[in-house]
């Protein structure tokens, strides 16, 4: 986050896969928010079949001044 406010960045944006609750944890723990969730077609890739629903999570956090 420093780093990011030193280069003048205005927000940071990450991306995780909706399943990995630990990591989703951290980062809301350390106050980003969910802003967006994304349904990956898995079908579409792998063809046909009893495939796990997949989702990426998108958070945002606005940089803050050290």
């Amino acid at each position: 986050e420093k780093y990011a406010f030193e280069k003048g960045m205005k927000q940071i944006v990450l991306s995780t896969l909706e399943k990995m609750e630990l990591a989703r944890r951290m980062y809301e723990k350390y106050g980003f928010k969910l802003v967006h969730k994304t349904k990956i077609p898995i079908s579409d890739l792998l063809g046909p079949g009893d495939w796990e629903e997949l989702y990426v999570v998108h958070y945002v956090k606005c940089v803050q001044s050290y």
